[in-house]
């Protein structure tokens, strides 16, 4: 059997479930410009203007697997494409036959044989190539450090960054994951005021997620994605294209603080 390069990922970072329960919460026309929106796509936390909040969390932790219809994929597939691509070119370099094998975890939502299956299948053909496809349940608990290294997974993207390292902020401090590249939705899960945010740009840092990348350097590689990432996947290459046609008119001179 060939040897493989794990790459992790959860079904809230493949799939927008956010906009599956706000699919069951308002209007379906208000709902269509309200997604395809600066405030749902650009946002800085999961709260959402176009819904009861509090309605929302209910729902959204009580999921079940009737609203997986109503989701779509996110940008985070081309982000696997593009881990398999690297992989790809770096066993032709290197003359090695390293084999890409993408786990997907479908917790929360139970899933019978044929509906896992079929979440196997639709990704294994979204993703054009000849990766392995692997359907897991693990809750936040099980996907533990330990499971991560003793797996050998090399990318793992996981959606809910507070809820994950509440559970493993001290098994981490062990079980060092400097080695598997871990990637999160750049949210806040807390208000924090305009003094935090000061404090932490006079440290040297441009924003809160730079700052807890960098307290986690010597345990963890973390890095934080554009919540746009985490969207429908055509509006999100729309934004990301729009981004990367505005960075190739700057002047270098404009990164450069006064």
């Amino acid at each position: 059997m060939k040897e493989t390069s794990k790459i992790y990922v959860d079904i809230e970072s493949l799939f927008d479930l956010r906009q599956a329960v706000l699919y069951q919460l308002c209007e379906k026309d208000k709902l269509i410009a309200y997604l395809n929106s600066d405030e749902y796509n650009l946002r800085s936390i999961d709260r959402f203007s176009i819904v009861d909040q509090a309605q929302y969390d209910k729902l959204y932790n009580e999921r079940d697997k009737s609203i997986i219809p109503y989701s779509v994929i996110t940008y985070i597939l081309n982000s696997l494409k593009s881990k398999i691509d690297t992989l790809e070119k770096r066993n032709a370099y290197f003359k090695e036959n390293t084999e890409a094998e993408i786990i997907l975890n479908i917790y929360p939502f139970k899933l019978t044989a044929k509906e896992a299956e079929t979440f196997q299948n639709l990704l294994f053909i979204k993703l054009e190539t000849s990766a392995i496809v692997t359907i897991v349940s693990m809750s936040s608990l099980e996907l533990s450090p330990y499971f991560i290294k003793n797996s050998k997974i090399v990318s793992c993207f996981i959606y809910n960054f507070k809820d994950w390292m509440n559970i493993h902020s001290d098994t981490i401090e062990s079980i060092k994951l400097t080695e598997t590249i871990m990637y999160f939705p750049a949210l806040h899960y807390d208000d924090y005021s305009e003094d935090d945010l000061k404090k932490i740009k006079g440290l040297g840092f441009k924003d809160m997620f730079a700052y807890v990348e960098f307290l986690l350097a010597s345990v963890a590689s973390i890095n934080f994605l554009p919540v746009i990432f985490y969207s429908n996947l055509i509006t999100s290459s729309l934004y990301v294209e729009k981004y990367t046609e505005e960075l190739k008119k700057m002047d270098i001179n404009d990164f450069k603080e006064n």
